[in-house]
């Protein structure tokens, strides 16, 4: 985590080439006092993490119902940046019949946006803009909040920044024919700019634990 808030310190704040960037405070912190942060969690966070965090200080508190609302505009945004890469010439290559549903979006990750028509990005940057304001609402007193689900689909549409934590092993698919211990996550979600925030209080659950040095064992892997 802190090779993270290394990186963005670095590279955070305005863009003189990109006039949707803005400097705002980072004030990444070793040993955050936690006393003075409110942090949240919803129904699907992990309970080891939460008594970590307790044990540290933390207190934390339900969050209440959150918003829920997705929006075509990552996948524009993917399409209009690669598109030198996928569609040289105008036209990406065609996809191969065939291929099994997972195989087909990895091909189309970076072309599906091509078929969004105008009206339905519009529509959709509108129901966009509502969902940002009723997460605003929800985020309203809270710094930070911890989600099982990470919430990603809703962060995307919102700006909010998440960082991904491990914080234990366990077994993935017990019933496949060689089933791994594999490291398990969670994540921690921030209000608008809190990236600063987010990754003080990961940091400092890392320097208490040592799940991010521990490695799973691959060798029943063939």
């Amino acid at each position: 985590i802190e090779d993270c808030a290394h990186v963005f310190n670095a590279i955070h704040g305005s863009d003189e080439k990109d006039p949707g960037t803005l400097t705002t405070p980072f004030d990444f912190r070793r040993n955050p006092d936690f006393a003075a942060l409110r942090i949240g969690f919803t129904e699907d966070a992990p309970p080891a993490f939460l008594e970590a965090l307790e044990g540290m200080g933390a207190r934390l508190t339900p969050m209440p119902e959150l918003p829920e609302g997705r929006s075509n505009a990552i996948t524009v945004e993917g399409a209009a940046a690669f598109e030198f890469h996928v569609a040289p010439n105008g036209q990406p290559e065609p996809v191969p019949e065939g291929l099994d549903e997972r195989e087909q979006r990895r091909r189309t990750r970076f072309t599906r946006g091509r078929d969004v028509t105008a009206v339905e990005y519009l529509q959709s940057q509108r129901r966009r803009h509502l969902v940002m304001k009723d997460m605003q609402r929800a985020m309203t007193g809270f710094d930070l909040y911890v989600s099982g689900s990470g919430d990603v689909g809703l962060t995307n549409t919102t700006g909010h920044p998440s960082v991904v934590v491990p914080y234990d092993f366990g077994v993935r698919n017990p019933e496949s024919d060689s089933p791994t211990e594999m490291p398990l996550t969670t994540v921690l979600v921030g209000d608008l700019f809190a990236d600063d925030k987010i990754l003080s209080v990961a940091h400092a659950f890392q320097a208490a634990t040592d799940w991010h040095l521990r490695h799973p064992d691959l060798s029943s892997i063939g």
